[in-house]
């Protein structure tokens, strides 16, 4: 069921059990619409909603921030208003607590930023990210007060674990035939965050409180990253080394497209109902672009552009995991032939799983990976598919318009050289670590 850091997937936000069939009558209401939103839509960008800042749906976070009192220096006046934004500031604060949680020491010239005093009592660790320019720059002034987004927070954390190898691999993602996928920004960072569990996951009657990688961080947020990575064991920060070795087998153009439409969304939220990286309104509410696990395969096959453009989702017509799983049924593929393209189903009772009990879905990326929409991770990333829930898988599905096909080859330029370390952040250290204890 688990393979060391993997969790079980939540593909349902936290407290919500519905069925497929009851599920799609309140979706379907709501498809038409988000079609045509889909017409106009833009690059994953996320906008807040403004909730309110004491909304209870914040509440998860004292538990986190209060071990952040207790054990690594956080003021405790900030265990309050959880759902404020975020500052700088703090966000400089969680990051020396975490060099300082990894043994590291700050340089032997801190440069001060000019904006902050020398008696402030967070001028060490601002200047500590300013000098090594984790967060700001040497000598420029900080603006500590100034709202950080997710992805910020993200790529700063990633860097401190020294996972510049797998950020390289990632960013510089090709098939085996050295053709170039097109990821967004910061996608290394995006997908290392989720796979190790850094991002919290809403259930659904607090959808609104989600938000993509550059909409400003609330503090609860902030908090719950920043505990998860000094608290994370050594073993699971070691287990996202197999993203250096990753490589995606040759596609044909179609499948290009599906993959790069769902490739684009890694970093946004999962939100149950959800098909749209823009804002969206899901059961009477108004709450932040992103996806369950079937409407990102809704998204990527029938609402993204190019993949509308090309009518490469025609022949998927349900909404949900269950329905896609058992329609068209000479596209069922054994998964010993799973390709790129296919959607990987899973159930309770794996391949015997019965109508109706399909909860989850994935596309295939190919040589076993997955790019999905999971509550276990707080949203779209790409996972390795072996170890993730194997009791689960079920069986897979060949598209129509995933089966033909001229493979796309574009020559690229060989990559740069990924980073070996980063000896003013992580001295002596990597992200490897010990085998962890057996799954139960």
């Amino acid at each position: 069921m688990q393979r060391r850091h993997r969790a079980g997937p939540s593909t349902v936000k936290a407290h919500t059990q519905v069925s497929d069939r009851h599920r799609v009558r309140r979706i379907r209401a709501t498809v038409v619409g988000l079609a045509a939103a889909a017409a106009i839509a833009t690059p994953a960008i996320a906008q807040s909603l403004a909730p309110a800042p004491n909304n209870p749906g914040y509440r998860w976070a004292a538990g986190p921030i209060k071990n952040l009192v207790a054990h690594f220096g956080w003021p405790a006046r900030d265990t309050a208003n959880l759902g404020r934004l975020a500052t700088r500031r703090e966000l400089a604060r969680g990051l020396a607590e975490l060099m300082n949680a990894r043994g590291q020491t700050p340089p032997a010239s801190l440069v001060r930023p000019p904006d902050i005093s020398a008696n402030d009592p967070d001028a060490t660790a601002i200047s500590w990210v300013s000098t090594t320019r984790l967060l700001g720059s040497p000598g420029a002034g900080f603006n500590p007060a100034g709202p950080v987004s997710t992805r910020t927070a993200e790529v700063a954390i990633v860097r401190v674990f020294g996972l510049g190898a797998e950020v390289h691999a990632l960013d510089t993602l090709h098939t085996a035939n050295g053709t170039r996928l097109v990821v967004p920004p910061a996608f290394g960072q995006e997908v290392l965050t989720a796979e190790l569990g850094l991002r919290y996951n809403y259930p659904s009657r607090y959808d609104n409180l989600e938000s993509g990688p550059t909409a400003p961080m609330r503090l609860a947020n902030l908090a719950g990253m920043v505990n998860a990575a000094v608290t994370m064991p050594s073993w699971r920060l070691g287990s996202v080394n197999e993203f250096t070795t990753i490589v995606l087998p040759n596609m044909t153009a179609n499948q290009m497209t599906v993959v790069e439409s769902a490739l684009a969304e890694v970093g946004m939220p999962y939100v149950w109902g959800g098909t749209s990286p823009n804002p969206q309104t899901l059961f009477g509410a108004r709450v932040a672009g992103g996806f369950d696990c079937s409407g990102l395969v809704w998204w990527a096959f029938k609402l993204s552009g190019a993949s509308a453009a090309k009518g490469l989702g025609r022949d998927i017509r349900g909404r949900t995991a269950d329905a896609m799983a058992w329609e068209h049924a000479a596209q069922k593929v054994p998964l010993s032939r799973v390709k790129v393209g296919d959607l990987v189903f899973f159930g309770p009772a794996g391949p015997h799983s019965r109508r109706g009990s399909i909860s989850h879905v994935a596309i295939s990326l190919g040589n076993g990976w997955i790019v999905q929409s999971t509550g276990s991770r707080g949203g779209v990333t790409v996972t390795h598919l072996a170890g993730y829930w194997d009791s689960a898988v079920a069986w897979a599905r060949r598209p129509a318009t995933m089966r033909v096909g001229t493979t796309v080859a574009v020559v690229m330029t060989t990559p740069a050289s990924p980073p070996k370390s980063t000896p003013s952040l992580v001295p002596g250290q990597s992200g490897s670590g010990a085998a962890p204890p057996p799954a139960p």
